[in-house]
């Protein structure tokens, strides 16, 4: 059982650690902004918020004709917009999750591995009479 509390406890210090790193990050955006769709061309992704047009780059993605992309933004700020990459929710989501996840397993594990070991223990001898 000892084991498995050292080993859980360190997923979810790790977790905890890409969490804190998840929330620092300039992409946090895309789990707690707003999203809107835009056309992609050169680099370059062309959205709009209230009517007004903003433009959001990111010269590592593809170049498609006719592209359509999302982009997020705080409310606060449109002009400053994040071009999700598609599969940003799934990687970031998993990464952050499964060190809770295994740690969770892991404890689990632990507990019921506890439970069998005292199951099949054997009960203690009887208690010394002074007959004997």
């Amino acid at each position: 059982m000892k084991l498995s509390l050292w080993v859980s406890g360190i997923c979810f210090v790790i977790g905890i650690g890409l969490l804190v790193v998840e929330l620092q990050s300039p992409d946090l955006v895309i789990w707690n902004g707003q999203c809107v769709p835009a056309s992609f061309q050169d680099g370059l992704a062309y959205y709009r918020v209230g009517g007004q047009q903003y433009v959001a780059g990111d010269p590592n993605l593809p170049d498609f004709p006719n592209r359509q992309v999302t982009v997020c933004f705080y409310p606060n700020d449109p002009g400053k917009g994040y071009i999700v990459h598609p599969a940003a929710y799934w990687a970031e989501g998993i990464l952050i999750a499964a060190p809770f996840v295994i740690g969770i397993i892991v404890l689990s594990m632990g507990t019921v591995r506890a439970i069998r070991l005292r199951a099949t223990e054997s009960p203690l001898p009887p208690l010394y009479s002074g007959t004997e």
